[in-house]
């Protein structure tokens, strides 16, 4: 599928079909790589933000097996 750029104000906008049934005001993440391509991620919001501080937390315990003699 293609699509072009259209100039709107300072900016310029990507186009994105309806067949992605994108809903308008959606967050992206975009970024410019060396090449010229550009990659578009959804924001997600804060995947921890449901967990008190400390909630995950789990002491690393080693073992013996863990060490290593020359």
């Amino acid at each position: 599928m293609t699509t072009k750029t259209i100039k709107q104000c300072n900016s310029v906008m990507l186009l994105i079909p309806a067949s992605f049934k994108k809903k308008p005001n959606e967050e992206y993440d975009i970024f410019l790589e060396d090449d010229g391509s550009m990659i578009v991620i959804p924001k997600i919001g804060d995947i921890y933000s449901e967990f008190k501080e400390g909630e995950l937390y789990e002491p690393e315990v080693f073992g013996d097996d863990f060490i290593f003699e020359e």
